[in-house]
């Protein structure tokens, strides 16, 4: 059993000829609860065909956004200062941008900001670029690949445009891009985001407790860890798809998606069915070689 190469979320996709648009918002859409393909958000604009030669401007962007319970809001600036302001309490909120870089050429999504090193940094997601998955830039670094000095047609155009990206309901967003998760991504799991978060959702709903104070589920489950490392040393691994040490960096990967997907449990949950059900979970894909 191995882990599942580019698989794992949406934010691994690489884009087709000319979708880096469609690719890009597909990124955010994936960041606020939605998963659409930058195919299915070409069709979303009304022009799946022509984009191959036009790519899309923002006011088609804009409109795939609309019809994925989302909406965009369109910043640009001559100042560098008025443009990361507006984006800094954008993305402080969880939400995503999909920013136009490379003299109006290229679109790219900024996914929010993480710690690195005690440093903020800007994660970027560039489309074209899948060598490498995530980018972290420094503002320094960010504003200078931010700038824009002309359009295609060479006409000069103002330097710093984004279209800030944000669920119509309100709600926020699904996942918070941090390091670890960023680099789970990279290196794939034995399933995918989705499953693995709809996974720990009904395993919360089915362990009881009605505590009105909340815990991050990452937490309970990394407390723990070592009742589900004993509960799979009893298991007879013969001819099972993985083994004991594969599991555990499984769970490992569920405690990951929890922080990212930012889910809470009641502070009584039922923690001796939770392990149990969890790691009836690890046994089940280990001997099947899949949930």
């Amino acid at each position: 059993m191995s882990r599942m190469d580019g698989e794992f979320s949406y934010l691994l996709e690489k884009q087709k000829e000319a979708h880096c648009g469609a690719c890009s918002l597909s990124y955010c859409l994936y960041v606020l609860g939605t998963e659409r393909t930058q195919r299915q958000i070409a069709y979303d604009t009304g022009m799946p065909w022509r984009i191959y030669l036009k790519g899309l401007k923002p006011s088609k962007i804009m409109k795939a956004a609309s019809a994925n319970g989302a909406r965009c809001r369109e910043i640009k600036s001559e100042s560098s200062e008025k443009f990361m302001d507006k984006l800094d309490r954008h993305l402080a909120k969880g939400n995503p941008a999909v920013l136009l870089v490379e003299d109006y050429s290229h679109w790219v999504a900024v996914l929010g900001t993480v710690k690195d090193k005690g440093k903020v940094k800007y994660v970027v997601d560039d489309p074209v670029d899948k060598d490498k998955f995530f980018f972290l830039m420094s503002r320094d670094e960010f504003l200078d690949y931010a700038w824009n000095d002309e359009d295609d047609e060479g006409n000069e155009c103002i330097p710093y445009y984004a279209l800030l990206v944000s669920r119509k309901d309100g709600r926020p967003a699904a996942w918070r891009p941090a390091p670890v998760f960023l680099r789970l991504c990279e290196e794939g799991s034995y399933s995918t985001a989705k499953e693995m978060v709809d996974d720990l959702r009904e395993i919360v709903k089915n362990c009881g407790g009605a505590s009105r104070k909340r815990l991050m589920l990452g937490d309970v489950l990394r407390s723990e860890m070592e009742a589900v490392r004993k509960s799979l040393k009893w298991i007879d691994w013969g001819s099972a798809e993985a083994d004991e040490k594969e599991m555990m960096e499984f769970f490992e990967d569920y405690a990951v998606v929890a922080d990212a997907a930012g889910i809470e449990c009641p502070e009584n949950i039922n923690r001796t069915e939770l392990m149990s059900q969890i790691t009836a979970l690890l046994v089940t894909c280990a001997w099947w070689g899949e949930l």
